[in-house]
């Protein structure tokens, strides 16, 4: 496909013209769907794109491109948050997806003991800037907290607890808001410095929503350097409720501002 081309293009380029401008290890928030407890430190900005392919739960296709996050350390501890979930083709509706702004704050690194993980907070809020048939006119909230510990040189282990709001259209056309608890536990493995594996398991508990999807997935990652990442990632539902199937990939880029 023709925005394929343009994506691998792009990724192409910035790889060859990325170059090393951070000492600290590059830490992303995709493939997976935990998010990292650590910050982009002041300074620095880091970009993350990817496009996904999924069949629903009701067998339709579709597929996502350029998905992204900006993500933008401001001063110690916060780091502002600007994402696009990107362009869906699928097999009923196309258009662009909702837009997405929010922050990190990092609360407190790891210490000693299973009590004391690193940990940070990140709170969103969907922004209605959609094509018609895709935005859910709505400003939609949701938080995390973020957890991570170090479990030996190669092993890590990372953990979310949340929860959102989203708006959903009832069957007589109106709007209502529904709730869900959000979880996510996903083991990484540093192979060598350059790759890395990942295995997770995350999804939703409907509160007030009817829906409680529950996914596993699994992918790499490659560091070409120091600042810059591709990776690649499958999944499957592990109930009713998730996606049959996804696949994708992406590439994130950090830089001195």
């Amino acid at each position: 496909m023709q925005r394929s081309k343009v994506l691998f293009s792009t990724l192409s380029v910035l790889i060859a013209a990325s170059s090393p401008v951070c000492a600290d290890s590059l830490v992303t928030d995709r493939p997976d769907a935990t998010e990292s407890s650590s910050v982009i430190a002041s300074g620095f900005a880091q970009f993350e794109v990817g496009v996904t392919a999924v069949e629903g739960t009701d067998g339709e296709s579709a597929v996502e491109y350029g998905g992204s996050l900006l993500r933008v350390g401001m001063v110690e501890d916060w780091e502002l948050r600007l994402g696009w979930g990107g362009y869906l083709e699928s097999d009923t509706v196309s258009g662009a997806n909702d837009a997405m702004l929010g922050f990190k704050y990092y609360i407190t690194p790891e210490g000693d003991s299973w009590l004391e993980p690193e940990a940070a907070i990140l709170v969103h809020t969907s922004l209605p800037v959609g094509d018609r048939d895709i935005t859910s006119d709505e400003c939609d909230p949701d938080f995390l907290l973020s957890f991570s510990h170090t479990l030996s040189e190669q092993f890590s282990l990372g953990y979310n607890l949340g929860g959102m709001l989203e708006t959903s259209e009832k069957a007589d056309g109106g709007e209502t808001t529904l709730s869900s608890g959000l979880y996510s536990v996903a083991l990484g493995y540093g192979a060598t410095e350059q790759l890395g594996l990942f295995l997770e398991v995350f999804g939703a508990v409907g509160l007030s929503a009817e829906a409680s999807p529950a996914s596993l997935d699994g992918g790499i990652t490659w560091l070409f350097n120091d600042d810059s990442q591709l990776d690649v990632f499958a999944g499957v539902g592990l109930n009713d409720d998730a996606d049959d199937w996804f696949v994708g990939l992406g590439y994130s880029i950090r830089w001195a501002r």
